[in-house]
């Protein structure tokens, strides 16, 4: 039995799902299975990795920290590339960071801890203080490409690179050691580390407001001071902001499924008033010869006006960036232990009977479906008429393990649309006749 998908509906399903203003409904196998197929290099997995792929979506959000967001308060999961080796780095492109580039998201635990830590720090601390996600994601990027690794001689660590001397002040000197010394330790070689990668996460927010004076109104003077002080420390601020400039607008354009809705998102978003008119601009690398001594400042209106500019500018990348093509053909058939169970329940399929066929039979066209693919794969929005007129399936809902057949393709558009689980009674190595119809990737 295959899961059968309708070309159109099914991005309009997974953009309502994906949009429910409260996000608290469970998330079926089937939609995880969706939401995986958006992860950027999703074809590059074979069955089983994809399958466990889902399978941690599923986890995911069906856990309660992730049912309790909203979809304001939501990534899209097209921001991942999974990282297959330890050291990996995979850019964003194209970007106009070239000397140091922005990374997509490297694993699905960093995409829900990011979201998950996030909200409760907004929480804690409120939208004054609390700095964005995508500050928080320019950050990671810029320090270390979001890899939890250990540099400068082994002296810093984690994806933040927390330094020793400074985790020593922390959970010792400090008057918020208290909050510190749940996020990191040291052990027996006085070698110091983050407790968990949500500890890391929880850090970098602490830290900045509570140690380095974050506010939202004025962030460049808490990044800035992240890094330390002077020239280097300007530019470093400089650069983080402008790339977390790069996630908002990324992040708008991928929650979009449709194209020319994304584009509109994006000019929206450039017409935006500036939320904060502080930041030195010298471009996107920053010139080295930018003066030391220009501290931040409220900008002219000349200066806002070069800054509006640059908006433009990210938007005309970030739009030159793919949407992930959810393809029907992708997802994943249910697991064996559900298709046993039903077959348990379900007659199997009538096969056809080959003898009442008329005399030009022998002229039909026809294909054998294949394991681990999709009829609508073959195809396409002609998958109803096929399988109903020309052959002897038909189509059924799942509800309970109570099946209900569906007599007409409206009947069929309107289960899709209300997120039925949507089966046809053609099974792995039945004969499909298709005579006049288009197929599709035939092997």
């Amino acid at each position: 039995m295959k899961l059968y998908y309708w070309s159109i509906i099914s991005t309009l399903i997974l953009s309502a799902f994906l949009n429910n203003p409260e996000y608290s409904v469970k998330v079926s196998k089937q939609e995880a299975s969706a939401l995986a197929l958006q992860i950027r290099n999703y074809e590059q997995f074979d069955f089983n990795e994809r399958k466990y792929l889902s399978e941690e979506i599923f986890y995911w959000e069906n856990s309660a920290e992730v049912t309790k967001l909203k979809s304001e308060s939501r990534l899209p999961h097209s921001l991942v590339h999974i990282a297959t080796k330890p050291l990996e780095v995979n850019p964003i492109l194209p970007s106009p960071f070239e000397n140091r580039p922005v990374c997509w998201l490297p694993k699905l635990s960093l995409f829900y801890e990011l979201m998950v830590v996030h909200e409760n720090m907004l929480q804690f601390y409120g939208e004054e203080k609390c700095p964005s996600v995508f500050l928080v994601m320019a950050l990671l990027s810029h320090e270390t490409y979001m890899r939890d690794i250990k540099g400068d001689g082994q002296l810093s660590i984690g994806m933040c690179q927390l330094y020793k001397p400074t985790a020593r002040y922390l959970v010792e000197d400090s008057r918020n050691k208290d909050t510190f010394r749940k996020l990191i330790f040291f052990d027996e070689n006085d070698r110091h580390h983050f407790y968990s990668q949500k500890s890391m996460l929880e850090f970098v927010y602490h830290f900045l407001i509570l140690e380095k004076g974050y506010v939202h109104n004025n962030p460049k003077k808490g990044v800035k001071a992240y890094n330390g002080a002077g020239k280097a420390a300007d530019k470093y601020a400089s650069n983080v902001l402008l790339k977390s400039m790069f996630y908002e607008a990324l992040s708008l354009k991928l929650k979009q499924n449709e194209p020319t809705l994304a584009l509109k998102d994006l000019k929206e978003w450039t017409k935006a008033p500036l939320r904060n008119t502080f930041i030195d601009f010298n471009g996107f690398q920053l010139d080295q010869k930018a003066d030391s001594e220009n501290k931040s400042k409220h900008l002219s209106e000349k200066e806002i006006k070069k800054f509006q500019n640059l908006k433009y500018s990210i938007a005309q990348y970030v739009s030159e960036i793919d949407i992930p093509e959810v393809k029907a053909e992708q997802l994943l058939i249910p697991d064996n232990e559900i298709q046993i169970r039903l077959e348990k329940v379900f007659e199997k399929a009538q096969p056809l009977n080959h003898n009442n066929q008329k005399p030009l039979q022998k002229e039909r066209r026809y294909f054998i479906l294949e394991q681990n693919r999709s009829v609508y794969s073959y195809l396409r929005e002609n998958t109803y008429k096929v399988l109903t007129t020309c052959n002897s399936y038909y189509f059924y809902t799942v509800k309970n393990e109570e099946k209900k057949r569906l007599n007409s393709e409206k009947e069929l558009q309107k289960a899709l649309i209300d997120k039925q689980i949507v089966l046809s009674s053609a099974a792995v190595g039945d004969t499909i006749y298709f005579d006049h119809y288009p197929i599709f990737n035939l092997r």
